[in-house]
């Protein structure tokens, strides 16, 4: 946006910009979607001052927001020039982009541990599966007609009559 922008798009809502002015302006604003956009957000505060003040706003509102929008507009106008040179960011990164593609080749992983990772999981995997199978093995065997398997890998005593009749304290091995 250009310093006189703001004034352009405000004559341009109250219908104050002569046929050639408002012809550049929708030129321009079918170009630029910034511009577009910032047109549409002031066009929305425009429209909210415009309505009755009593009816939305306290009284003196719409006044307040016009005074601060034209400090504002001040304040664009004061500054504009004392910011940075153009192409200064593409400068900084064509400086900064050696360091970051250092710091990339030293966080990424080697290829050695790329490597090791599956050559690891390859030789686990067989006792792992030997283990999973004795241990099912282990729980089918040790469980009886009276006794899940699952009751059996955790080692649960089978539930009985007897059992059920039986008070036993923590400590004293089942006897009553």
């Amino acid at each position: 946006m250009k310093g006189n922008d703001l004034g352009l798009m405000l004559d341009y809502l109250d219908g104050n910009l002569g046929a050639e002015e408002a012809l550049d302006l929708r030129a321009r604003l079918d170009t630029d979607l910034r511009l577009a956009d910032e047109l549409s957000r002031i066009a929305r505060v425009v429209d909210c001052l415009r309505t009755p003040a009593g009816s939305r706003f306290a009284p003196g509102f719409p006044e307040r927001v016009s005074n601060r929008l034209a400090v504002l507009d001040e304040t664009r106008a004061a500054v504009r020039g004392h910011g940075f040179a153009p192409g200064f960011a593409d400068r900084v990164m064509t400086r900064v982009e050696p360091e970051m593609a250092a710091d990339r080749r030293a966080l990424a992983p080697s290829r050695e541990v790329e490597l090791a990772i599956p050559r690891a999981f390859t030789r686990l995997l067989p006792a792992a599966a030997a283990v999973v199978i004795l241990l099912g093995a282990f729980s089918l065997r040790a469980s009886g007609d009276d006794q899940t398997a699952f009751e059996a890998m955790l080692g649960l005593e089978p539930v009985t009559l007897e059992s059920a009749y039986v008070v036993s304290t923590i400590g004293s091995g089942g006897a009553p």
